[in-house]
């Protein structure tokens, strides 16, 4: 029996029950075997490095979003061969144009535009890319432009900051020196994925001319 095994070592069945993980009544099989002395530390503290490195791997996706251990994860599993991108919800975000100063851009080619953004996703994002494309009469693209958080931003200082989910920012965006083609616009929101590449809510149309971007 267990009591008779740990009598004769000299220690108490319980002490011995709870090293091998035996519960009342205590039973043991036959040839079964038995430590008579606890863990050792290392071994305990290498079990809990490899428990958080489960749970890392477990909730890595949700992980890699975090401002804080996001950027580092992403590094790590970077480093070992498995990009880990944060998969960012581009579909949540909720642009509302408040409309602008003039319909389409001015003689001069000067035109503001004010909209709202939400993050409507479940967790934080970042600031978002702005595309400003400027239409002609036929709703082709005749300019476009990506603008940075911290050109649109009241506080350019937040634009390295996280929108947190729920929350609601506003944009003005002004444009300088467009094309007199242009006689509307449309906003997208867009970011830039792991590598570098800008992916944008809506389909991309075909690009103009680069000396017709807007300033």
């Amino acid at each position: 029996t267990l009591y008779g095994i740990s009598f004769r070592y000299g220690l108490r069945y319980q002490d011995v029950a709870v090293w091998n993980g035996i519960a009342d009544p205590y039973l043991i099989e036959i040839g079964q075997r038995l430590r008579m002395m606890p863990a050792r530390a290392g071994a305990s503290a290498l079990l809990a490095v490899l428990l958080a490195a489960q749970l890392t791997h477990h909730n890595r996706q949700q992980l890699a979003r975090d401002a804080t251990v996001g950027p580092a994860l992403r590094e790590v599993y970077s480093s070992l061969g498995m990009p880990l991108p944060p998969n960012w919800n581009l579909a949540a975000f909720e642009l509302r144009q408040w409309g602008a100063n003039e319909s389409a851009p001015s003689s001069a080619g000067a035109m503001t535009v004010r909209a709202s953004l939400k993050n409507g996703a479940a967790f934080a994002q970042p600031m978002p890319l702005l595309r400003l494309e400027l239409e002609d009469r036929f709703g082709g693209t005749v300019a476009r432009r990506d603008f940075q958080p911290a050109e649109y931003l009241k506080v350019p200082a937040q634009a390295s900051r996280l929108l947190p989910a729920g929350a609601s920012t506003e944009a003005e965006l002004e444009i300088v020196g467009s094309t007199p083609e242009a006689v509307g616009y449309r906003l997208d929101v867009c970011l830039r994925d792991e590598n570098g590449v800008i992916r944008c809510a809506e389909p991309v149309a075909a690009a103009p001319p680069s000396s017709q971007a807007p300033q």
